[in-house]
């Protein structure tokens, strides 16, 4: 499976001003917001991959390290990696 859910673990994202509750996906060293049937990419600063939608929060997880600005994912327990900027 190229998305796979972190377990327990939620994000806040807000839509032109509506916020939702969503589930943690990661791929690879990324971590993404599923919204409707899709994924969205959390980026660093609460920015994603979609112009209009910013992340808020993420749920405490022990994969999950940082601040909203400083977010690390550590799949399979390898070194932290940084969430980028867009390229």
């Amino acid at each position: 499976m190229l998305f796979h859910g972190v377990e327990d673990c939620f994000a806040v994202v807000r839509n032109k001003g509506v916020y939702r509750q969503v589930r943690v996906f990661a791929r690879g060293e990324h971590l993404f917001a599923g919204v409707g049937s899709g994924f969205v990419r959390l980026l660093n600063g609460g920015s994603t991959t979609v112009p209009t939608m910013t992340w808020d929060f993420i749920t405490p997880h022990p994969d999950i390290a940082g601040e909203q600005s400083r977010t690390v994912f550590m799949p399979g327990g390898r070194k932290p990696l940084t969430i980028v900027a867009a390229e």
